[in-house]
């Protein structure tokens, strides 16, 4: 089965040796893809509706993975004991609620040896969540995915006890931009912000709304700090 970039960039992230448990399993792809790995510990699936979860147990049978996966309704870290979250992945979500999920059971959260997150939005919410409540950032990576035909970048947090990442304020934002990070992907990522706020800042030049002025300043210093880094960037 051909996956996206994006959930296959997961998948291949996740730690062979760790139980897995995928929050808003949704269709059930990624367990699936993890057991045609020889992923041999406990899978256990959650949804908070139980349609996915029906759509989930159909796609797991159609594969010859029948009672591999656990498969639980409930909110997400709710229905998992403290000690079945060796690893936890989180994707599909705006950061905003991945935070949230992570607050309501931060014990939960803290147990586990590895989290795997890919926010929809808000990542530099996300990134200041984990940063604030004591989480290790260990990569922060930039998808560019084009399957659906319109190209769109994902991040993806890995959390463990590794090192983690040292992020200034405008890293929070756009992620980390040390050499040992730059990939093609976070280059045309750069770019296109770059592209971005040159527009907005272009559509606010005319105004004299105080507002309008403050955000335009504060676009013009990311946008310096963009052009920077991608300067930095040519001979990588």
């Amino acid at each position: 089965m051909m996956i996206s970039k994006r959930l296959q960039t997961i998948v291949d992230l996740i730690d062979k040796d760790l139980n897995l448990v995928d929050i808003g399993t949704d269709h059930g792809i990624v367990p699936v893809e993890v057991l045609n790995n020889n992923y041999n510990k406990k899978i256990i699936a959650t949804d908070i509706n139980p349609k996915p979860l029906s759509r989930a147990e159909s796609f797991i049978k159609q594969n010859n993975f029948e009672g591999k996966v656990d498969l639980r309704v409930g909110s997400g870290l709710k229905p998992i004991n403290i000690n079945e979250a060796d690893q936890i992945l989180v994707a599909g979500m705006g950061g905003e609620l991945i935070a949230d999920i992570l607050k309501s059971d931060l014990d939960k959260a803290k147990y586990a040896k590895q989290m795997i997150l890919q926010p929809m939005t808000k990542v530099e919410e996300l990134r200041k969540f984990l940063i604030d409540n004591g989480f290790n950032i260990s990569k922060d990576i930039v998808i560019e995915d084009n399957q659906s035909k319109q190209i769109r970048y994902f991040h993806i947090l890995v959390v463990n006890n590794d090192k983690g990442i040292d992020y200034g304020p405008f890293e929070l934002i756009f992620g980390p931009t040390d050499q040992i990070n730059i990939s093609q992907d976070y280059k045309h990522y750069i770019k296109r912000k770059i592209d971005q706020y040159e527009k907005r800042i272009a559509s606010m030049n005319n105004s004299d709304n105080f507002n309008t002025i403050r955000r335009r300043l504060e676009y013009e210093r990311r946008l310096k700090f963009l052009i920077e880094v991608y300067e930095s960037t040519k001979n990588c």
